[in-house]
């Protein structure tokens, strides 16, 4: 009886670490999708980024738009539990720059924080999810 118990207590004890440990990492193929981001700047407008986080061979990969520096390439995604980090190169008025960017995952957000580029400092901003519209059926 005594075994038993002791083994029942095991499992438990197993199955409930495992289960907070798949809650509290998420997989880099979470972040796959379209996200869109605000970033407050000390032009007259804010600056708006969308990001395409791709899954190529296992590894997290991407590419960014702004209204700003036009298009760049994510590159040197690392996942560590909620944790995120990645950099964006882009070309800005010919000349390569890049940000660096540190990100918490909160559900369908990002919470960021991105350094370098043109800027001065560290700018934050929020990434959310897109949800992809899917089309209506045709009607018969």
């Amino acid at each position: 009886m005594k075994t038993l118990c002791l083994l029942l207590a095991t499992i438990l004890c197993l199955g409930a670490f495992s289960a907070g440990l798949s809650a509290a990492e998420p997989a880099p193929a979470a972040l796959v999708g379209k996200w869109a981001a605000t970033f407050e700047s000390d032009r007259s407008q804010p600056i708006t980024v969308t990001y395409f986080f791709t899954l190529e061979d296992g590894k997290l990969t991407g590419t960014a738009a702004s209204n700003f520096t036009g298009p760049g390439v994510i590159t040197e995604v690392k996942v560590d539990k909620e944790n995120i980090t990645f950099i964006e190169k882009f070309a800005f008025d010919g000349m390569p720059l890049q940000f660096s960017y540190t990100a918490k995952v909160s559900g369908d957000e990002l919470l960021l924080k991105r350094t370098g580029g043109s800027i001065n400092g560290e700018q934050t901003g929020t990434a959310k999810r897109m949800k992809e519209e899917v089309p209506a059926p045709a009607a018969k």
